[in-house]
């Protein structure tokens, strides 16, 4: 069974579906600019503290040339543990 779709659901998926592919950029940024990142829930990604909260964030933050215009932004903390 296939199903049907609404107009709410395309509405939802949509934004879900392009936040997953622009955070999955900002993983691959960061792997390459040498963070550990040891876990991602959601919308949330947990890295080895190096003392580089800034550039974690630049990285973090950098819009894709595909989603020009589209605003990013994150909140960053820093934590001896995981906690939502």
């Amino acid at each position: 069974d296939r199903g049907g779709t609404w107009g709410g659901k395309v509405a939802e998926n949509i934004p879900q579906a392009t936040g997953g592919d622009v955070m999955a950029g900002a993983m691959r940024r960061l792997g390459a600019e040498g963070f550990q990142l040891l876990l991602s829930v959601h919308d949330e990604l947990v890295s080895v503290d190096n003392g580089r909260v800034d550039d974690f964030k630049r990285l973090m933050t950098t819009v894709p040339a595909w989603a020009a215009g589209l605003p990013v932004d994150v909140e960053i903390f820093r934590s001896r543990r995981y906690r939502k």
